[in-house]
C-alpha cells in the first residue's frame, strides 16, 4: 500500500499529546501504535495501521513489525484513541492471514455476535454475543460444527447453561444464581438422570425411572448423607459404590490439558483494550469444573481484578479445547480446577 508523503507529516508537538491526521479523500495514512495501541513514534511502535478514509470513516489494516496483517477494521477518527474509534466490522488473524475471529464494534466496543474460529480453519469453535459491554450468550461447537452448549449470561456473570448430545437433545441444564450453579438436571435421551436443588438435596436416576442415588449436603457443600440403591430400588453399601455424579477437588488423577495451557492462554488471551488504556493488571484466578468428557464448564470467577479483565478471562477460558478428565477407580469423574491467569502491560 503506497504512502503519500504528505499523510507521514507530522510534528513532535503532536507526537507528544494527541496524534491528529487530516486526510483527504480516499489518501492513506499510517499510523503506529504500542503494545497498549496507543499512538506513539515509528521508533518506540510495536504495530502500524495504514488507515485510509472512505466518507466520514476510515478502513483499517493492522500489521505488527514483521508486516503480519493483525486485523481489518474501521475507525471513525485517526485521533490518540484508537481503540474507543472502532466501529463496525472487524477481522482478527493469527498472522498467516487465517481468521481467528470476528463481529462488529460499537463505539470501541463489541457488540452483537462475535464468531470464533478453530485455530487454523475456517470452523467455528464459539459464537459470543456481546451487548452492554459484557458476554451474554456463549454457544460452543465441536470440531465438527455441531452444537455441544449454549451458556447464557447477566452482566457477564453465568445464569443458565445448556449441554447437548450429538443427537441435539439436552443432556443437562444448569440454573446459577451470583456465578454459583443452584439447580442441575442431567438427561439421557431426554430422560432425566439427575436433579440437584440448591437446597442441598441430589436425587440421581437409572434409566428406568429408579432412584440411583439419595443425597445431602451441609451449607459448605460438603457430602452429610448418602444413599445408594440398585436398579431393583434395592439400598446397597457405599463401599461398592464409585460416585461418578459429584464434583470432586481431588481425584487419584487430577484432570489435564493435551496440550500446553500457558502457551495457549499466550495465544489466545485477548487483552481487553479499555484495560490496556487504564493500565489495569493483575492477576485473575479462574475456577471451572472440568466434565466427564473433558470439556470446560461452570466457569466463574474465583479471585477478580477488574470487570474487564475478569471477563477477558472467562472468555479464554470458555474457548479452551478439551482436556483429560479426572478418574477415580479409572472411571471419569467431574473435577474443580483453579487457572490463575496473569495480565500485565510488561
Amino acid at each position: 500500500m503506497k504512502l503519500s508523503t504528505a499523510s507521514l507529516f507530522f510534528s513532535a508537538t503532536v507526537l507528544l499529546t494527541t496524534f491528529v491526521c487530516t486526510t483527504l479523500q480516499g489518501q492513506t495514512i499510517r499510523l503506529y501504535h504500542d503494545a497498549q495501541m496507543m499512538q506513539v513514534p515509528e521508533s518506540e511502535a510495536r504495530f502500524y495501521a495504514e488507515c485510509k478514509k472512505q466518507d466520514n470513516i476510515y478502513s483499517v489494516e493492522e500489521y505488527n513489525l514483521q508486516h503480519q496483517l493483525q486485523f481489518t477494521g474501521y475507525i471513525t477518527d485517526t485521533n490518540n484513541n484508537f481503540v474507543m474509534n472502532r466501529q463496525g466490522h472487524f477481522v482478527y488473524f493469527d498472522g498467516q492471514k487465517k481468521k481467528i475471529n470476528e463481529g462488529d464494534f460499537n463505539n470501541g466496543a463489541r457488540e452483537g455476535i462475535w464468531t470464533y474460529y478453530l485455530k487454523s480453519t475456517t470452523i467455528v469453535a464459539k459464537k459470543i454475543t456481546y451487548g452492554n459491554s459484557s458476554i451474554q450468550k456463549v454457544v460452543s461447537f465441536d470440531s465438527s460444527g455441531q452444537l455441544e452448549s449454549e451458556q447464557y449470561y447477566s452482566d457477564g456473570i453465568p445464569d443458565k447453561m445448556l449441554r447437548y448430545d450429538k443427537a441435539g437433545k439436552i443432556t443437562e441444564e444448569v440454573i446459577y444464581e451470583s456465578g454459583k450453579p443452584i439447580s442441575t438436571k442431567k438427561y439421557e435421551n431426554s430422560i432425566l438422570m439427575q436433579k440437584k436443588l440448591v437446597d442441598g438435596m441430589e436425587t440421581n436416576y437409572y434409566k428406568n425411572g429408579k432412584i440411583k442415588s439419595e443425597k445431602k449436603y451441609d451449607s459448605k457443600g460438603n457430602l452429610a448423607e448418602s444413599h445408594y440403591y440398585n436398579e431393583k430400588g434395592t439400598e446397597i453399601p457405599k463401599s461398592s459404590v464409585t460416585d461418578t455424579t459429584k464434583t470432586y477437588q481431588y481425584v487419584e488423577q487430577m484432570p489435564a490439558a493435551p496440550y500446553n495451557v500457558g502457551e495457549y492462554l499466550g495465544e489466545h488471551l485477548h487483552y481487553p483494550d479499555q484495560a490496556r488504556e487504564k493500565g489495569i493488571i493483575g492477576r485473575v484466578i479462574v475456577k471451572f469444573i472440568v466434565y466427564e468428557d473433558g470439556s470446560i464448564n461452570d466457569i466463574v470467577i474465583l479471585k477478580g481484578v477488574h470487570p474487564l479483565i475478569d471477563e477477558a478471562a472467562i472468555q479464554v477460558i470458555s474457548e479452551m479445547p478439551k482436556w483429560k478428565p479426572g478418574l477415580v477407580n479409572g472411571k471419569p469423574v467431574k473435577v474443580y480446577y483453579n487457572q490463575p491467569i496473569r495480565f500485565t502491560l510488561e
